[in-house]
């Protein structure tokens, strides 16, 4: 798996010049809700389950997952608490 400098410098490249670094507590929930800019998170550490259109996605390190600008969604941390590093663009 990557470092975090590496993917910082792999979200740039794709076009996602803001970049932020989230550490999230176990078991911490996000209601639905929407983003204004395109989001692509990649999961350095532990579990976060999103839901979005329906779907339920299960991501875990080195999983990406891509936030679309305005897509509703929600999001729980795993029990282990969630290090990941989102780009918007």
């Amino acid at each position: 798996m990557e470092n975090r400098e590496e993917i910082k410098m792999k979200l740039q490249k794709g076009g996602y010049l803001t970049i932020h670094e989230y550490n999230d507590l176990p078991n911490e929930e996000f209601p639905d809700h929407t983003h204004d800019t395109e989001e692509l998170a990649v999961i350095v550490s532990g579990s976060l389950n999103v839901k979005m259109d329906g779907l339920n996605y299960l991501l875990k390190a080195g999983n990406e997952f891509v936030f679309p600008a305005k897509r509703v969604h929600s999001a729980k941390v795993g029990p282990g608490g969630c290090v990941y590093i989102v780009g918007e663009k």
